[in-house]
């Protein structure tokens, strides 16, 4: 009977011990590669609103949910590893506050947007705090440089009325990047935070078909809150 008994109990951890012999595999590999849907929120923080000599710090942020996608490629090093790939990013925020003119006795409400598409390299660390068989979580940090696609940089004023806006863009912008991310055999769930270091633009912005208008300044940065959906190999 004890030998039957240890004959079934071995028949059914059999498949347990297949699995966890292939998720070692999985785990031991030098590099993992994979691809990911990103769910982005992207959000405006004003650090200089002028008009004139009208200036401001009360505004409110709005932003879109885009949909972005990335490729990316780890080398593990034991619980640590190092990640960098490629990302399309894609978003739509803006933000608007009340403005009074000088000439008038009421306030309008002003509302600047701004649609961005860009491609980006990270260079993440992160760090395995839980790694058991199928399940791993680690957490990640690290730089990124974000290119704006050529011609895709659009920003709008409503204080120019619908006019063709002309902003100075910076060819390369800073980020750092900070989240968590949690995988579960090859399904991969990310969460993480991008932060502008600095502004795209110096803030200055001007109607192409006007003359005369008063100095105009929307100096920001840019703060994005994602959730990506992947696989990892």
């Amino acid at each position: 009977m004890r030998t039957a008994w240890i004959l079934t109990a071995v028949a059914l951890s059999f498949p347990v011990i297949v699995r966890g012999q292939e998720n070692s595999v999985q785990e031991s590999r030098r590099f993992n590669y994979g691809l990911t849907l990103d769910f982005c929120s992207t959000t405006l923080f004003m650090h200089d609103i002028r008009i004139g000599d009208f200036t401001t710090g009360e505004y409110s942020s709005n932003s879109e949910i885009d949909i972005n996608v990335a490729a990316f490629c780890k080398a593990n090093f034991g619980r640590s590893y190092l990640q960098t790939g490629l990302s399309y990013y894609n978003s739509h925020s803006s933000a608007d506050f009340q403005y009074q003119a000088p000439e008038s006795d009421c306030e309008n409400e002003e509302v600047f947007s701004v649609e961005a598409k860009y491609l980006q390299i990270p260079l993440l660390f992160g760090y395995e705090i839980i790694s058991q068989g199928p399940y791993c979580l680690s957490v990640f940090a690290g730089p990124k440089v974000s290119f704006p696609i050529a011609d895709s940089y659009e920003s709008d004023f409503s204080y120019f009325k619908g006019s063709t806006i002309e902003e100075d863009i910076y060819s390369v912008n800073y980020k750092a990047a900070f989240g968590i991310s949690i995988s579960v055999n090859h399904m991969l769930l990310n969460f993480g935070y991008d932060m502008e270091l600095a502004s795209q633009t110096d803030g200055r912005i001007t109607d192409s078909r006007a003359t005369g208008l008063p100095e105009v300044v929307m100096k920001r940065r840019t703060g994005t809150l994602y959730f990506s959906f992947g696989f990892i190999f």
